[in-house]
């Protein structure tokens, strides 16, 4: 059995506890909270459920054209570019200026 409850926090409350407990009796539960305006910010709807990172970033042709490229770049066995991350934050500290100089 699956249930959402859409509120607000001041709505938290032991009458809303005791509910729960009413309704899944003597059973493990998971509680996963959602914040619901950030979700209706990244495009998701009431009801539907949250868009993962993927499927977000192949709603844009771009992107999806990008990435599937990037599979198919690795899938053929073409050789990877390895970078060391610690000459990697050295080029950018050294490219960017200092905005106290």
């Amino acid at each position: 059995m699956q249930s959402i409850y859409r509120l607000h926090t001041s709505e938290l409350d032991e009458r809303f506890l005791n509910a729960v407990k009413l309704l899944f009796i003597d059973r493990v539960i998971e509680i996963k909270i959602i914040d619901a305006g950030l979700a209706e910010q990244n495009g998701t709807e009431k009801g539907e459920p949250e868009m993962d990172e993927t499927e977000y970033l192949l709603r844009s042709p771009a992107n999806k054209r990008h990435l599937l490229e990037a599979i198919e770049y690795i899938n053929s066995g073409k050789p990877l570019i390895e970078v060391d991350l610690d000459d990697l934050d050295k080029t950018i500290q050294n490219a960017t200026p200092d905005p106290h100089e």
